[in-house]
Protein backbone atom coordinates (compact mmCIF):
# COMPACT_ATOMS: atom_id res chain seq x y z
CA UNK A 1 0.00 0.00 0.00
CA UNK A 2 3.16 2.21 0.62
CA UNK A 3 4.04 2.61 -2.68
CA UNK A 4 0.38 3.05 -4.42
CA UNK A 5 0.50 5.85 -2.52
CA UNK A 6 3.90 7.37 -4.35
CA UNK A 7 2.29 9.44 -7.16
CA UNK A 8 3.61 9.43 -10.60
CA UNK A 9 2.85 12.94 -12.34
CA UNK A 10 2.93 11.49 -16.62
CA UNK A 11 3.37 14.81 -18.76
CA UNK A 12 2.40 14.60 -22.25
CA UNK A 13 -0.55 14.57 -25.14
CA UNK A 14 -3.45 13.27 -24.33
CA UNK A 15 -6.47 12.52 -26.53
CA UNK A 16 -8.01 13.83 -29.11
CA UNK A 17 -4.52 14.61 -29.40
CA UNK A 18 -3.28 11.88 -31.85
CA UNK A 19 0.19 10.59 -33.00
CA UNK A 20 2.54 7.90 -31.27
CA UNK A 21 3.33 9.60 -27.98
CA UNK A 22 -0.04 10.14 -27.41
CA UNK A 23 -0.80 6.62 -27.24
CA UNK A 24 2.23 5.45 -25.57
CA UNK A 25 1.26 7.34 -22.92
CA UNK A 26 -2.09 5.70 -23.03
CA UNK A 27 -0.72 2.12 -23.19
CA UNK A 28 1.20 3.36 -19.83
CA UNK A 29 -1.64 4.40 -17.96
CA UNK A 30 -3.46 1.03 -18.41
CA UNK A 31 -0.75 -1.02 -17.94
CA UNK A 32 0.27 -2.83 -14.31
CA UNK A 33 2.43 0.77 -13.65
CA UNK A 34 -1.38 1.70 -12.66
CA UNK A 35 -1.57 -0.90 -9.66
CA UNK A 36 2.02 0.42 -7.95
CA UNK A 37 1.76 3.90 -8.50
CA UNK A 38 -0.78 6.82 -8.60
CA UNK A 39 -0.36 7.57 -12.12
CA UNK A 40 -1.41 11.92 -12.48
CA UNK A 41 -2.32 13.20 -16.12
CA UNK A 42 -1.23 16.65 -17.09
CA UNK A 43 -1.45 17.55 -20.67
CA UNK A 44 1.40 19.51 -22.23
CA UNK A 45 0.21 19.81 -25.36
CA UNK A 46 -2.51 21.47 -27.14
CA UNK A 47 -5.67 18.68 -27.99
CA UNK A 48 -5.25 19.84 -31.82
CA UNK A 49 -1.02 17.93 -31.47
CA UNK A 50 -0.90 15.69 -34.47
CA UNK A 51 -3.37 17.38 -36.56
CA UNK A 52 -2.71 19.75 -39.66
CA UNK A 53 -4.66 22.32 -38.20
CA UNK A 54 -1.37 22.01 -35.06
CA UNK A 55 1.45 22.19 -37.54
CA UNK A 56 0.01 25.60 -38.57
CA UNK A 57 -0.59 27.27 -35.22
CA UNK A 58 1.25 30.98 -35.11
CA UNK A 59 4.20 31.23 -32.85
CA UNK A 60 2.93 34.05 -30.64
CA UNK A 61 0.16 31.93 -29.91
CA UNK A 62 2.01 28.62 -29.08
CA UNK A 63 4.14 30.84 -26.26
CA UNK A 64 0.41 32.36 -25.07
CA UNK A 65 -1.14 28.50 -24.28
CA UNK A 66 1.96 27.58 -22.93
CA UNK A 67 2.50 30.08 -20.70
CA UNK A 68 -0.57 29.52 -19.75
CA UNK A 69 -0.49 26.19 -18.66
CA UNK A 70 2.56 26.50 -16.97
CA UNK A 71 0.68 28.27 -14.70
CA UNK A 72 -1.61 25.70 -14.67
CA UNK A 73 1.30 23.03 -13.99
CA UNK A 74 2.22 25.04 -10.81
CA UNK A 75 -0.89 24.73 -9.20
CA UNK A 76 -0.95 21.28 -10.46
CA UNK A 77 2.40 20.77 -8.49
CA UNK A 78 1.17 22.21 -5.65
CA UNK A 79 -2.15 20.48 -5.59
CA UNK A 80 -1.38 16.89 -6.50
CA UNK A 81 2.35 16.94 -5.34
CA UNK A 82 3.91 14.16 -6.97
CA UNK A 83 6.68 12.56 -5.77
CA UNK A 84 8.11 12.02 -9.73
CA UNK A 85 7.39 14.01 -12.69
CA UNK A 86 7.80 11.39 -16.02
CA UNK A 87 7.58 14.17 -18.95
CA UNK A 88 7.34 13.02 -22.34
CA UNK A 89 8.95 15.19 -25.46
CA UNK A 90 10.96 15.03 -28.52
CA UNK A 91 13.97 16.48 -30.00
CA UNK A 92 11.60 18.72 -32.11
CA UNK A 93 12.87 22.68 -32.26
CA UNK A 94 9.33 23.17 -30.34
CA UNK A 95 8.38 20.65 -28.20
CA UNK A 96 11.91 19.94 -26.43
CA UNK A 97 12.10 23.67 -25.31
CA UNK A 98 8.50 23.91 -24.31
CA UNK A 99 8.97 20.55 -22.27
CA UNK A 100 12.49 21.90 -21.03
CA UNK A 101 10.00 24.46 -19.79
CA UNK A 102 8.03 21.80 -17.61
CA UNK A 103 11.30 20.15 -16.27
CA UNK A 104 12.76 23.63 -15.21
CA UNK A 105 9.43 24.26 -13.24
CA UNK A 106 9.36 20.65 -11.64
CA UNK A 107 13.10 21.37 -10.44
CA UNK A 108 12.13 24.86 -9.33
CA UNK A 109 9.66 23.08 -7.31
CA UNK A 110 12.12 20.21 -6.44
CA UNK A 111 10.55 17.60 -7.79
CA UNK A 112 12.42 13.77 -9.05
CA UNK A 113 11.88 13.90 -13.18
CA UNK A 114 12.16 11.05 -15.55
CA UNK A 115 13.06 13.08 -19.06
CA UNK A 116 11.81 10.56 -21.61
CA UNK A 117 12.83 11.64 -25.41
CA UNK A 118 10.43 10.11 -28.16
CA UNK A 119 11.31 11.36 -31.16
CA UNK A 120 14.76 13.06 -33.17
CA UNK A 121 18.23 12.38 -32.32
CA UNK A 122 20.63 14.51 -29.94
CA UNK A 123 23.46 14.67 -32.44
CA UNK A 124 21.22 15.80 -35.15
CA UNK A 125 19.57 18.51 -32.55
CA UNK A 126 23.29 19.39 -30.94
CA UNK A 127 24.66 19.85 -34.78
CA UNK A 128 21.94 22.59 -35.41
CA UNK A 129 22.30 24.37 -32.64
CA UNK A 130 25.05 26.83 -31.76
CA UNK A 131 27.80 26.90 -29.18
CA UNK A 132 25.39 28.73 -26.76
CA UNK A 133 22.56 26.72 -27.34
CA UNK A 134 24.46 23.06 -27.11
CA UNK A 135 25.49 24.84 -23.02
CA UNK A 136 21.70 25.30 -22.63
CA UNK A 137 21.35 22.22 -23.82
CA UNK A 138 23.74 20.16 -21.65
CA UNK A 139 22.46 22.43 -18.60
CA UNK A 140 18.96 20.91 -19.33
CA UNK A 141 19.95 16.86 -19.77
CA UNK A 142 21.68 17.31 -15.89
CA UNK A 143 18.61 18.22 -14.88
CA UNK A 144 16.68 15.17 -14.59
CA UNK A 145 17.60 11.81 -12.72
CA UNK A 146 17.14 9.71 -15.65
CA UNK A 147 16.72 10.10 -19.34
CA UNK A 148 14.59 7.61 -21.39
CA UNK A 149 15.31 7.01 -24.92
CA UNK A 150 13.41 4.28 -27.38
CA UNK A 151 16.41 2.56 -29.03
CA UNK A 152 20.19 1.67 -29.39
CA UNK A 153 20.47 4.54 -32.20
CA UNK A 154 18.75 7.17 -29.79
CA UNK A 155 21.51 6.39 -26.85
CA UNK A 156 24.61 6.31 -29.19
CA UNK A 157 24.63 10.30 -29.17
CA UNK A 158 24.07 10.50 -25.43
CA UNK A 159 27.36 8.00 -24.68
CA UNK A 160 29.57 10.27 -26.97
CA UNK A 161 28.07 13.11 -24.77
CA UNK A 162 28.73 11.74 -21.48
CA UNK A 163 25.20 11.02 -20.63
CA UNK A 164 26.05 7.31 -20.66
CA UNK A 165 25.22 7.09 -16.83
CA UNK A 166 21.87 8.61 -16.82
CA UNK A 167 20.32 7.26 -19.89
CA UNK A 168 17.94 4.33 -20.04
CA UNK A 169 16.29 2.29 -23.05
CA UNK A 170 13.18 2.04 -22.81
CA UNK A 171 11.19 0.77 -26.01
CA UNK A 172 7.85 1.77 -26.99
CA UNK A 173 4.79 -0.72 -26.12
CA UNK A 174 1.67 -2.03 -27.11
CA UNK A 175 -1.24 -4.24 -25.66
CA UNK A 176 -0.68 -7.68 -27.72
CA UNK A 177 -4.20 -8.63 -26.29
CA UNK A 178 -5.81 -5.51 -28.16
CA UNK A 179 -4.95 -7.23 -31.35
CA UNK A 180 -6.16 -10.60 -30.34
CA UNK A 181 -9.75 -12.36 -31.39
CA UNK A 182 -10.35 -9.47 -33.63
CA UNK A 183 -12.64 -10.23 -36.53
CA UNK A 184 -12.27 -8.72 -40.10
CA UNK A 185 -13.69 -5.26 -40.52
CA UNK A 186 -13.48 -5.38 -44.62
CA UNK A 187 -17.11 -4.93 -45.01
CA UNK A 188 -16.78 -1.44 -42.64
CA UNK A 189 -13.94 -0.03 -44.80
CA UNK A 190 -15.22 -1.00 -48.16
CA UNK A 191 -12.46 -3.39 -48.71
CA UNK A 192 -13.80 -6.69 -50.45
CA UNK A 193 -12.53 -9.96 -49.21
CA UNK A 194 -10.93 -11.38 -52.10
CA UNK A 195 -7.91 -8.51 -52.42
CA UNK A 196 -4.94 -8.48 -50.79
CA UNK A 197 -4.73 -5.16 -48.36
CA UNK A 198 -1.51 -3.33 -48.13
CA UNK A 199 -1.87 -0.48 -45.60
CA UNK A 200 0.16 2.55 -44.18
CA UNK A 201 -0.69 4.45 -41.65
CA UNK A 202 0.52 8.07 -40.65
CA UNK A 203 -1.08 11.10 -38.52
CA UNK A 204 0.43 13.18 -41.01
CA UNK A 205 1.04 12.81 -44.70
CA UNK A 206 4.14 14.80 -45.57
CA UNK A 207 7.11 13.94 -48.27
CA UNK A 208 9.29 12.91 -45.67
CA UNK A 209 6.99 9.58 -44.73
CA UNK A 210 7.78 8.68 -48.10
CA UNK A 211 4.21 8.74 -49.34
CA UNK A 212 5.07 9.54 -52.82
CA UNK A 213 7.70 6.73 -53.42
CA UNK A 214 4.67 4.11 -52.16
CA UNK A 215 2.85 6.05 -54.95
CA UNK A 216 4.92 5.44 -57.64
CA UNK A 217 6.04 1.77 -56.44
CA UNK A 218 2.14 0.99 -56.57
CA UNK A 219 2.35 2.51 -60.04
CA UNK A 220 4.74 -0.60 -60.76
CA UNK A 221 2.47 -3.00 -58.69
CA UNK A 222 -0.79 -2.76 -59.71
CA UNK A 223 -0.39 -3.52 -63.98
CA UNK A 224 0.81 -6.67 -62.61
CA UNK A 225 -1.73 -7.33 -59.43
CA UNK A 226 -5.32 -5.93 -60.12
CA UNK A 227 -6.54 -7.63 -56.73
CA UNK A 228 -4.34 -5.41 -54.39
CA UNK A 229 -5.97 -2.74 -52.50
CA UNK A 230 -3.23 0.00 -51.11
CA UNK A 231 -4.95 1.90 -48.29
CA UNK A 232 -4.01 5.25 -46.53
CA UNK A 233 -4.62 6.43 -42.88
CA UNK A 234 -4.30 9.64 -41.84
CA UNK A 235 -4.38 12.87 -43.61
CA UNK A 236 -2.46 16.25 -43.94
CA UNK A 237 -0.51 18.61 -46.31
CA UNK A 238 0.35 16.35 -49.68
CA UNK A 239 -3.19 14.51 -49.57
CA UNK A 240 -4.29 16.46 -52.34
CA UNK A 241 -1.45 15.69 -54.67
CA UNK A 242 -1.48 11.98 -53.83
CA UNK A 243 -5.18 11.97 -54.92
CA UNK A 244 -4.35 14.20 -58.10
CA UNK A 245 -1.70 11.69 -58.50
CA UNK A 246 -3.28 8.46 -58.35
CA UNK A 247 -5.90 9.75 -60.52
CA UNK A 248 -3.53 10.82 -62.85
CA UNK A 249 -2.12 7.50 -63.18
CA UNK A 250 -5.24 5.55 -63.31
CA UNK A 251 -4.90 4.41 -59.91
CA UNK A 252 -8.37 5.09 -58.43
CA UNK A 253 -9.31 1.32 -58.29
CA UNK A 254 -6.16 0.32 -56.21
CA UNK A 255 -5.95 3.08 -53.75
CA UNK A 256 -8.25 4.18 -50.81
CA UNK A 257 -8.12 7.11 -48.56
CA UNK A 258 -9.82 6.47 -45.57
CA UNK A 259 -8.74 9.70 -43.85
CA UNK A 260 -8.45 9.66 -39.78
CA UNK A 261 -9.56 6.61 -37.64
CA UNK A 262 -10.03 6.53 -34.49
CA UNK A 263 -7.53 4.42 -32.10
CA UNK A 264 -10.23 1.40 -31.99
CA UNK A 265 -10.75 1.90 -35.61
CA UNK A 266 -7.05 1.75 -36.44
CA UNK A 267 -7.23 -1.66 -34.87
CA UNK A 268 -9.91 -2.78 -37.37
CA UNK A 269 -7.86 -1.52 -39.89
CA UNK A 270 -4.99 -3.37 -39.17
CA UNK A 271 -6.75 -6.66 -38.31
CA UNK A 272 -8.27 -5.85 -42.17
CA UNK A 273 -5.29 -6.12 -44.03
CA UNK A 274 -2.41 -8.35 -45.10
CA UNK A 275 0.89 -6.08 -45.53
CA UNK A 276 2.42 -2.79 -43.43
CA UNK A 277 4.61 -0.55 -45.25
CA UNK A 278 6.37 2.54 -43.76
CA UNK A 279 8.86 4.28 -46.38
CA UNK A 280 9.74 7.24 -44.38
CA UNK A 281 12.72 9.18 -44.70
CA UNK A 282 13.44 9.47 -40.80
CA UNK A 283 11.89 7.54 -38.09
CA UNK A 284 12.35 7.40 -33.97
CA UNK A 285 10.83 4.29 -32.81
CA UNK A 286 7.36 4.05 -34.45
CA UNK A 287 4.73 2.69 -32.56
CA UNK A 288 2.51 1.86 -35.67
CA UNK A 289 5.15 -1.09 -36.67
CA UNK A 290 4.76 -2.74 -33.38
CA UNK A 291 0.89 -1.85 -33.99
CA UNK A 292 1.28 -3.63 -37.13
CA UNK A 293 3.51 -6.44 -35.53
CA UNK A 294 0.95 -7.27 -32.80
CA UNK A 295 -1.74 -7.69 -35.74
CA UNK A 296 0.48 -10.00 -37.32
CA UNK A 297 1.25 -8.41 -40.10
CA UNK A 298 4.86 -8.40 -42.08
CA UNK A 299 6.01 -5.03 -42.01
CA UNK A 300 8.27 -3.46 -44.87
CA UNK A 301 10.17 -0.33 -43.70
CA UNK A 302 12.92 1.74 -44.74
CA UNK A 303 16.49 1.12 -42.37
CA UNK A 304 16.19 4.22 -40.69
CA UNK A 305 16.11 5.22 -37.05
CA UNK A 306 15.57 2.47 -34.34
CA UNK A 307 13.38 0.52 -37.15
CA UNK A 308 16.74 -1.89 -38.15
CA UNK A 309 16.44 -3.05 -33.99
CA UNK A 310 12.63 -3.64 -34.50
CA UNK A 311 12.26 -5.28 -37.97
CA UNK A 312 15.33 -8.00 -38.43
CA UNK A 313 14.83 -8.46 -42.63
CA UNK A 314 13.76 -11.46 -43.86
CA UNK A 315 12.14 -12.74 -39.89
CA UNK A 316 9.74 -9.28 -39.67
CA UNK A 317 9.37 -7.97 -42.52
CA UNK A 318 11.69 -6.33 -45.08
CA UNK A 319 13.85 -3.37 -44.60
CA UNK A 320 14.31 -0.88 -47.89
CA UNK A 321 16.61 2.16 -48.14
CA UNK A 322 14.92 5.50 -48.13
CA UNK A 323 13.35 7.00 -51.47
CA UNK A 324 13.92 3.56 -53.02
CA UNK A 325 10.61 2.72 -54.74
CA UNK A 326 11.53 0.50 -56.85
CA UNK A 327 13.10 -2.55 -53.74
CA UNK A 328 10.09 -1.27 -52.41
CA UNK A 329 7.67 -2.60 -55.22
CA UNK A 330 9.51 -5.48 -55.12
CA UNK A 331 9.35 -6.23 -51.84
CA UNK A 332 5.48 -5.62 -51.44
CA UNK A 333 5.42 -8.07 -54.69
CA UNK A 334 7.02 -10.80 -52.57
CA UNK A 335 4.56 -10.83 -50.25
CA UNK A 336 1.52 -10.30 -52.55
CA UNK A 337 3.07 -13.42 -53.90
CA UNK A 338 3.59 -15.56 -51.42
CA UNK A 339 0.75 -16.13 -48.67
CA UNK A 340 2.51 -18.39 -46.85
CA UNK A 341 5.22 -16.21 -46.43
CA UNK A 342 2.68 -13.59 -44.75
CA UNK A 343 2.18 -16.13 -42.62
CA UNK A 344 5.16 -16.87 -41.56
CA UNK A 345 6.03 -13.44 -40.94
CA UNK A 346 3.04 -12.49 -39.28
CA UNK A 347 3.75 -15.27 -36.61
CA UNK A 348 7.10 -14.22 -36.26
CA UNK A 349 6.18 -10.96 -35.45
CA UNK A 350 3.25 -11.94 -32.99
CA UNK A 351 5.84 -13.69 -30.97
CA UNK A 352 8.37 -11.18 -31.10
CA UNK A 353 5.92 -8.15 -29.59
CA UNK A 354 4.84 -11.19 -26.62
CA UNK A 355 8.34 -11.48 -25.85
CA UNK A 356 9.96 -7.68 -26.20
CA UNK A 357 7.22 -5.24 -26.51
CA UNK A 358 4.37 -6.32 -24.78
CA UNK A 359 3.30 -3.71 -22.06
CA UNK A 360 3.62 -6.03 -19.14
CA UNK A 361 7.40 -5.96 -19.92
CA UNK A 362 8.01 -2.36 -21.07
CA UNK A 363 5.94 -1.49 -17.73
CA UNK A 364 8.37 -3.48 -15.20
CA UNK A 365 11.48 -1.21 -16.98
CA UNK A 366 9.59 2.24 -15.95
CA UNK A 367 8.43 0.73 -12.69
CA UNK A 368 12.52 -0.07 -12.42
CA UNK A 369 13.43 3.53 -13.38
CA UNK A 370 10.87 4.78 -10.74
CA UNK A 371 11.93 2.92 -7.92
CA UNK A 372 15.71 4.11 -8.81
CA UNK A 373 14.62 7.91 -8.70
CA UNK A 374 12.55 7.42 -5.83
CA UNK A 375 15.18 5.54 -3.69
CA UNK A 376 17.73 8.23 -4.51
CA UNK A 377 19.79 5.50 -6.47
CA UNK A 378 19.70 6.84 -9.46
CA UNK A 379 23.15 8.01 -11.27
CA UNK A 380 24.46 11.51 -10.40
Amino acid sequence: MESRAQKIAMLGPYPPAIGGIATNIQNLIKSPLSEKFTLLKFSTMSKKCGTSEYSQEKMYAKICRVFLELLTYVIFLQKDSPQLVHINTSFGSWSFWRDSAYLLMSKVFRKKVLFQIHGGKLDEFWDHSSYLIRLLIKKILEMPEIIAVLSLAQKKPFDETGFDDKVKVVPNTVDPRRYQNQGSYRAKFGISEDCISVLFIASLFIKKKGVMELLNAIKLITPEFRNVLFIFVGGGVEEPAMIEFSQRENLKKNVKFLGYLSDDEIVQILNSSDIFVLPSYSEGFPLVVLEAMAAGLPVIATSVGAIPEIIEDGKNGFLVRPMDHITLAERVRGLVQNEELRKKIGNNNIKKIKEKYDLKIVARIFEYCYETILSGNHAH
